[in-house]
């Protein structure tokens, strides 16, 4: 690993740190267990967008059209539905939703337009607009007439009221302005902003020669306005032929609005011509342009960027040196701007040819920090276009295919990315590049990660993948005592996947149901439970983390409780997470010093309703008890107690009327954990990010 500090822009003064072994940390395949380290990597779930997705027999730029690294996007969330496009094996553009978290994905596939050709840049993408709730969608492009289509509003802001199908989409348009054609279209590409901004930008003509230009999108006129060139292809360069091309990473807002923008350019249509990292922002949607000193760098549309504007650079890297066009960028948090890219290491000399070069590159993380200072890692690790994204401790992740593998990579903020490794491998055989639902990440901590499987033969259908992978960072999380997933394909045994090894069993006839993480149990409010037999390990610590997956399909006449280590009488109480016919949740503990439900043993808060699921967490740290929902503190003890948790025969069970007061559970009940100490409140809030 090598890290350094561009304190000049066009020098790298490299400094070498020791390097880090690559290590596999961890493999996604659910049921996973919790990991023992800071990065926990779970496979919470693996859908089907569609099971024969387009590939080629031979095509230009490889045989996977779906999942490009520049397809911005294939996949994208907004409110609680995700949305995905591709082209299926008919040829035709697809555009798919499910209702998050596991929802079915539902397809409208439009039979009026054939994809032709073999080119694997022709890819699809979509955008939403957050003010009329239209879908907006481009496809077909590589130096081609536009191809746009466009939804009824509504159809995200009001999903519920719109039956999903191709008639909630115009037909195919080659306008974004009326009476304005649109051709040689390159590489489009949709931006929304966190306050409801949809930008669209795009290149004009070929690689090499290209001009970069913007829309925006008015929600309240749905109507599209052509603000023009933002970054143009005039200018000299030595060894360029006096025009050029962007090559756009993955623009993106922030969350205070403002866009930034990194790119390199390429000189003619030869890739070994790309050269140089360069990085503008935009605090007005793309109009206006400032370099990294926040002085002006170009006005869209009259005084656009070029080859000769000062101070974009962010560092010199020459022709035939390797750099791949259209890689990864994220703005993290903090507004430190990201940057994941391959190129050839600074030590190695210019090989002879282009193949070399492209042989001999690594990926390179720069990033941005918050005084404007721009800092690079080279890491040791090789693979496709990678995506980059980084989590609210500061922890950068690389998702990325290696061989026919999926991987996930990780910097840590601590160490300054000085420790990138592999941390996970998803097994199995994919092509193409991954995609990441970039809004998804940001909104809920999920990845989302859109990926197709390696063709079976030449030019047959495959199908496209959508992980949802789950990634904790931060500081360790201690192993529960016991752990319960449910995620056992048949049979009425729940395995325990934890030190306590205390086996489950469900009965009354419960089933299982897609849950959070992989499947749930499924109560149906008569006589269905889950009991796992007593154990002194399941009792008697000196403090108390229980930690479970709720949803409610219908309100208890009384109360019910998801999961609890009780019985009917006081005697054989320790702990248990209620609900009231109201929706409020309690959190009660029996110690060796103080009673069931005496003064400070219980805590009480949220409100849940029915068919949404909830994570409940409660702990008890030696004096109080404390409630949280879905990561907020909603309740604590109102005194002080003392004592370790009282022992008892009651077995602990899942959805089961411990009480007269206690109704059987209609609902299901994902992942049950036990800690022995109280989790911190930072470390709730990690552990309910779905």
């Amino acid at each position: 690993m090598r890290t350094s500090t561009l304190s000049n822009p066009r020098r790298i003064a490299v400094a070498a740190v020791a390097a880090a072994a690559v290590a596999l940390a961890c493999t996604l395949a659910p049921p996973a267990p919790p990991a023992a380290h800071a990065a926990h990597v779970n496979l919470i779930s693996d859908s089907i967008v569609d099971d024969e997705a387009l590939t080629f027999t031979s095509g230009t730029y490889g045989v996977y059209p779906n999942g490009v690294s520049f397809q911005q996007d294939g996949l994208a969330t907004f409110g609680d539905h995700q949305y995905a496009t591709y082209y299926d094996a008919d040829r035709q553009v697809c555009v798919a939703r499910r209702e998050l978290p596991s929802g079915s994905w539902e397809r409208a596939c439009f039979s009026d337009y054939e994809v032709t050709g073999t080119d694997t840049h022709d890819d699809p993408v979509l955008g939403i607009s957050p003010v009329d709730g239209t879908i907006h969608l481009a496809f077909h492009h590589h130096v081609d007439a536009l191809h746009y289509r466009v939804s009824v509003a509504g159809v995200a802001t009001d999903p519920a009221s719109h039956p999903w199908s191709t008639s909630l989409f115009s037909s195919v348009r080659s306008q974004l302005v009326t009476g304005v054609t649109e051709s040689s279209v390159t590489y489009p590409r949709f931006i929304t902003s966190s306050e409801g901004k949809l930008i669209f930008i795009r290149r004009q003509s070929g690689s090499g020669n290209g001009d970069s230009l913007l829309y925006q999108y008015d929600g309240t006129t749905h109507t599209w306005a052509k603000r023009g060139i933002f970054i143009a292809k005039s200018g000299t360069y030595p060894g360029g032929d006096g025009n050029r091309n962007a090559y756009l990473d993955y623009p993106q807002y922030d969350d205070d609005g403002r866009l930034h923008l990194t790119w390199m350019w390429r000189e003619t249509a030869d890739s070994g011509s790309n050269h140089d990292l360069n990085y503008a922002y935009s605090d007005d949607d793309g109009l206006t342009w400032r370099d990294g000193s926040g002085a002006l760098a170009g006005t869209t549309g009259s005084s656009p960027i070029s080859i000769a504007t000062t101070g974009v650079r962010v560092t010199a890297i020459g022709m035939n040196r390797g750099l791949l066009n259209q890689e990864s960028s994220y703005v993290d948090g903090d507004g430190v701007v990201h940057v994941l890219t391959q190129h050839m290491p600074a030590s190695l000399p210019t090989p002879a040819t282009g193949a070399d070069a492209l042989a001999a590159r690594v990926y390179h993380h720069y990033w941005r920090d918050t005084s404007g200072v721009w800092h690079v890692s080279e890491l040791d690790i090789t693979g496709s276009r990678p995506k980059i994204v980084v989590d609210a401790e500061g922890d950068a992740y690389a998702v990325y295919r290696s061989g026919t593998e999926l991987r996930i990579a990780r910097g840590t903020v601590s160490s300054g990315y000085s420790d990138w490794q592999a941390i996970a491998t998803l097994p199995g055989s994919y092509g193409g590049e991954p995609l990441v639902d970039w809004y998804r990440w940001r909104s809920s901590g999920v990845l989302s990660v859109y990926l197709q499987e390696a063709q079976p033969s030449a030019g047959a259908p495959s199908a496209l993948h959508v992980f949802d992978i789950e990634l904790r960072s931060g500081a360790p999380i201690t192993p529960p005592l016991g752990e319960w997933g449910f995620d056992e394909p048949t049979g009425t045994t729940a395995v325990a996947s934890s030190p306590a090894g205390l086996d489950g069993a469900l009965l009354g006839g419960a089933t299982r149901v897609a849950g959070v993480r992989g499947t749930a149990v499924q109560l149906d409010g008569v006589d269905d439970y889950v009991e796992i037999p007593d154990s002194a390990t399941l009792e008697g610590m000196a403090q108390l983390t229980l930690s479970v997956w709720t949803r409610l399909d219908a309100m208890p006449a009384q109360s019910c409780v998801p999961v609890g280590k009780d019985s009917g009488t006081s005697a054989q109480a320790s702990y248990r997470l209620a609900v009231n016919a109201s929706g409020v949740v309690t959190f009660a503990v029996k110690t060796a010093s103080s009673g069931w439900y005496s003064a400070g043993t219980t805590a009480k808060g949220g409100s849940l309703g029915v068919g949404t699921w909830h994570h409940l967490v409660g702990t008890y740290d030696g004096s109080t008890v404390r409630l949280y929902v879905d990561g907020s503190l909603v309740g604590t003890g109102t005194a002080p107690i003392s004592g370790a948790i009282a022992t008892g025969t009651s077995p602990l069970r899942v959805g089961y009327p411990s009480a007269a007061n206690v109704d059987p559970m209609a609902g299901a009940v994902d992942d049950v954990e036990i800690f022995d100490r109280a989790l911190t409140a930072a470390e709730v809030a990690r552990f309910s990010t779905l």
